[in-house]
Parts: C-alpha cells; structure tokens; sequence
C-alpha cells in the first residue's frame, strides 16, 4: 500500500521527511505569477495490510512523506470580472478580496483586478510566539516589524493578512487600525470570514458579499446584502443528427462515448483482484442489502415541461444562496452592478416621489382649506383630467430605467437631507407666493359685485348636493394656476442622471408633461375656445391671459433655479 497526500505547500512541508532545498522558493515564485498550487506528496506502507488499514491513525499516514512534485493551476480570470471591478471602483465604492487561495496567488489576482493600486505588504506572523513578526513586500526584500503599524503605514500600502496574520492583528489590538487597509484576506477560515464582515460593520459601513460554497454562509448572512453565486450548468438540446449515428454503432457528435469497462486495477502483491462493480441503475441507488429490486423508472411522456429545466436548479442544503436574499445562476460578478443600479434607480425614485406627492399636497391643502372659502371650487371635468393625467405622470415615473453606467456619486439614503428640506420648503414658498398673487390678481379682475364677499351663499340642494359649478375669473385662475405647478413639481424634481433616465429619455413621461403643459398654454392663452369650453375655464380678456401666463412662467422657472441652486450649495442632485 501507498498513502498519497495533497494539500497547500506550506502545510504540507511540515509532513515531508526531507524539504527540497528551492521548495519554497519554487512555490512562491509561481504563486506571484497568479498560478494555484497544490504540493503533492507520498508515504509506502510496506507493513500494512488489507486488514490494518482501518486501524491506521492520520498522524501514522501523514508524517515522513516524500516530496513528490507540485500540481501548477492556471485559472485566468473571468473576462467581465475585471469591468465589473473597474465599474465597483469608479462608483466609489470599496473592493476587498476574502479566499481560500494562498496569500501571493491573492494579491496577484488583486493587482490584475486593479483594486490594489499601492505597494503590498503581506503579513507573516512568527512561528514562535516570543519571536517578532513582520510586514514584508511581495518579493521580500523589505520587513517592516508588526510593532511598527501605524495610521502612516495604512496609507502607504496595501495590506494582506493570513488567517492567522488575522488572528494576531485582533490578539494586539491593531486591526482597528489597519482595517481599511486591508484588501486582501487569503487562507481565512469561514468564521473569519463573518468576522471580517462583523468588522465593516461595526466601523459603520455597508457590505456587501458575493460568495458561491457553504463556507461563504455565515459571511453572506451578517453583509448587508448577499449575492449567492450558484452557477448552475446549462441544459444542452440533442443534436438530431445523434440518433441516427447511434444506431450505425458510431457515436454522434454530442453524444458521450461510454467509458472503457474497468477489468482490472493496480493492487499489491498477494491481494485478491479487484473486478469493476457493475454499472448502477437508477433503481439501485440507495437500495439496502436484501431489499427487493424497485422497479426502473418511467421514462417522460409527452413534450416536455418547465419542470424538466427547474430540476438542474435544485438548490441543495447548505447553498450559499440559502443565507442570501440574491441568487445568481451565474458565478460572475456582474450580478451585483445590476443590483446597485437598481437599487440606486428605486432609491431615487421613492425619494422624488416622496418630493412631488409633499409639494403636491401641500399645494392643494391650501387651494381646497383657505380658498374654499371664497368660492374656489374645481369642476367636474376638470377634476377628472387632471387627475388622469398626473395619475399617468407616477406611473411613467415608476417605470424609468436605470442608467447602465454606475455613477461616481452616491443618492441621499433619507428624505431628511438638507438638500431634500431646503428645496421643499423654498419651491412650496414660491407656489404659495405665486397662488396668492394670481388669488388677489383675480379679485382685482372681478367686478365688486362680482367678487365672492359680495355674492350670497347659494343653498344646497334638498339632497345635500352642492350647487352646479359656475366658471368664474376666480375659480379658473386658481385651476390653471395649480395644475402648472404639479407640472413643476414633476419637471424639476424628476432626477434622471446619473442615476436613471433623464426625462428626454423617459418618453411615456416626457409626452405626459408635454400634453399636460400644453393644455394649460392653450386655456391661459384662450387659442383654443372649445378645449377651455370643454374644461369649463371662464373666458378671460387679452390682457389678463397674458398677464397670468407670465406669473405660470415666472413661477415654473423660479422653482427650477431654486432647485439647481439648492443642488449646487449641497453638492447632490438628489
């Protein structure tokens, strides 16, 4: 018998019976180059029997081992990983790399992804614990000593830490200090790895983690937002062609060729030959000895169904996508831009909306309480219009797209920003001024016995219905008037870019706020009679249209300048 051993080649150096002097020199000049390796080695057992082999003991097998080669791996990286990197970096957004893999493997990979712009000191703690341990670069011709970290260090370089450089920064209190440093953590155990995200954490920052096995769980659990990369295979259609080739003996194109049967296998001397089981059906998987033979399974009927592609995505026990709240068939990381942009989209999105339903109420609150008083009163059809076409403004609002380039900027995350205040409460002091101004306008229009004061109140009818709506200079300035301002509060606080569509690009509303702007130039201006017929707005003289469209205008580019102001003041535009 003969045991074999494969394993990282720092750990497995620690078995071998005699270390090849360039062992390590070997290793690590192909783990700077980005390669995996794995250190094979070997242990006969000449004294072991077929019978003893249970009774072996890991400790018996794994130590004296021959050293007997390296096993080189050359895993280049994915093709959108590096854009997917880039697009992360250039949002402002911070890229930290937690595996398996050996420390100069990671910080190769890290250098390619372009995460790591500084110089890289990797941290080797002492095989002793009275011995001091060290920062050394990546081809060790430098060591500064771990008592020397310091803020300054942090910034001049790019940190990597082992699980157990991770380990002796959190036994002396430095990891604080180094955190934001760190970009790369290579041969962490998986509680380390939630322990990296604890950390992020508490420090007041928000995570995110992408991860693909069961030791990514914990980690995927405590990050703001998980991404699980599960990476299922893809189901191939039958090359028609198959069928045909088969049954001339002759094996199709995408059909597998059967394996060779096995007869025999290479064994000691003296041991009873080992003969080839014979191929497993499906109806003898997980049968028990002695139980009788279940019957084989029908094979599909029909064409086939949605539940022939779900069964390849069966999510097993123990999945990261278990802990995750996003799951990815694929295992690249594109999957996370896509959700930034649409969480930035959506964010921004409730927030203007939050912006244009305040604006909106606060103006009606005003129009339907202190003017009510005086007679203001909208009619039916106009109601009725309006209604559907603001209605139709919050839905093409919902609908904007995101931008597909990540922005350098980040949205606000709460309504109570001083942006969001500021704007709010200047744009709904320049419509109050406006409707004042066209309210007293009106008035001044009106003949005296005309004006509200003067007029007694009508009685309600026997069934407590109101009186009919009767157009006058009042109740008509106050319509037009309000409906150009929600047309404000939706032209200038729709966001756009950087973050969604801009709303030339957003066409379903660009033509709402278009026809609702339109309606109300043709009624100010009266060059359509039969639309304000229609809409029941009284006929005002030249003058007067011309006066009230002035005030519409002045109050629609106030609120803009306002708002671009605003923004410029608080460096956000939202």
């Amino acid at each position: 018998f003969m045991a074999t051993v494969k394993g990282a080649p720092e750990v497995i150096e620690q078995y071998l019976a005699v270390v090849p002097e360039s062992y390590a020199r070997t290793h690590k000049s192909y783990s700077r180059r980005g390669l995996r390796v794995i250190a094979l080695a070997y242990k006969p057992l000449p004294d072991v029997t077929a019978s003893s082999v249970p009774a072996l003991t890991r400790p018996e097998v794994e130590s004296d081992l021959i050293f007997a080669g390296f096993l080189v791996f050359d895993c280049p990286l994915k093709p959108d990983s590096l854009k997917a990197i880039e697009a992360l970096l250039e949002s402002s957004h911070e890229v930290v790399m937690i595996t398996g893999d050996s420390p100069l493997t990671a910080c190769k990979v890290a250098v390619d992804l372009k995460f790591c712009t500084k110089p890289i000191l990797l941290l080797e703690p002492s095989s002793h614990p009275d011995e001091e341990s060290f920062w050394t670069t990546i081809d060790e011709d430098k060591k500064i000593p771990l008592s020397d970290t310091s803020a300054q260090l942090a910034q001049e370089y790019d940190l990597c830490v082992s699980g157990k450089g991770l380990q002796l920064l959190q036994e002396t209190k430095l990891y604080s200090t180094v955190l934001r440093s760190i970009k790369v953590y290579a041969r962490v155990s998986p509680e380390q790895k939630e322990s990296v995200v604890c950390a992020f954490k508490e420090v007041g920052e928000f995570t995110l983690m992408c991860g693909d096995g069961t030791n990514d769980v914990g980690a995927l659990k405590q990050a703001h937002l998980g991404v699980a990369l599960l990476n299922l295979p893809t189901r191939k259609t039958d090359n028609p062609s198959s069928s045909s080739s088969s049954s001339s003996g002759v094996p199709g194109p995408h059909r597998p060729i059967a394996p060779p049967t096995v007869s025999s296998v290479a064994r000691p001397r003296g041991a009873a030959p080992i003969r080839a089981p014979a191929p497993s059906t499906p109806s003898s998987l997980g049968a028990r000895p002695g139980a009788p033979a279940q019957p084989p399974r029908k094979g599909r009927v029909g064409p086939p169904t949605i539940l022939d592609d779900e069964e390849i995505s069966i999510v097993q026990l123990g999945d990261a996508s278990i802990a995750s709240p996003f799951s990815s068939k694929s295992s690249s990381i594109t999957s996370v831009i896509h959700i930034l942009r649409q969480g930035r989209c959506t964010l921004v999105t409730t927030l203007q909306m939050f912006m244009i339903l305040a604006l909106n109420s606060l103006i009606s609150a005003y129009s339907l309480s202190v003017l009510y008083l005086e007679g203001y009163k909208m009619g039916d059809t106009q109601a009725t219009a309006i209604g559907m076409l603001v209605a139709f403004c919050f839905l093409f609002i919902t609908r904007s797209q995101p931008r597909s380039q990540l922005s350098k900027e980040r949205p606000a995350s709460t309504i109570f920003s001083p942006r969001f205040v500021m704007t709010l409460l200047g744009q709904f002091a320049i419509h109050l001024a406006s409707i004042i101004y066209v309210h007293d306008m009106a008035l001044q229009a009106m003949a005296p016995e005309e004006r509200p004061s003067a007029l007694p109140k009508k009685p309600e009818g026997e069934d407590g219905e109101a009186s009919t709506f009767v157009p006058t200079i009042l109740n008509s300035s106050i319509f037009l008037m309000s409906t150009s301002m929600q047309l404000s509060t939706f032209a200038v606080n729709y966001r756009g870019h950087p973050f969604m569509q801009s709303l030339s690009e957003n066409k379903p509303l660009r033509n709402c706020l278009i026809a609702l702007g339109t309606i109300v130039v043709l009624t100010t201006l009266q060059w359509m009679p039969a639309l304000n017929e229609y809409l029941e707005i009284y006929p005002f003289s030249d003058e007067y249209s011309t006066a009230l469209f002035k005030v519409i205008a002045l109050d629609f580019v106030a609120a803009f300048a306002l708002d671009r102001v605003v923004s410029f003041i608080t460096k956000s535009t939202i």
